[in-house]
């Protein structure tokens, strides 16, 4: 698990790799209240659903199987 951070809102959130790849996921902040979080490597299109928070956002990223 590695811990990124995140400019624009002075958050920090711990994410597991892609368990898919293992590349590092790529945290998007769609709107005020929108979290996407999706894997960095274009050829695994591993990607999860919009979520309210990002902490709710994290919790389903890392805990995939």
């Amino acid at each position: 698990m590695k811990t990124y951070y995140i400019e624009y809102t002075n958050q920090e959130v711990d994410l597991e790799d892609c368990p898919f790849c293992g590349s590092d996921p790529i945290v998007k902040r769609l709107s005020l209240d929108s979290w996407f979080i999706r894997c960095s490597n274009k050829m695994c299109m591993a990607e999860q659903a919009v979520y309210r928070s990002l902490s709710e956002a994290a919790i389903h990223w890392n805990h995939r199987v």
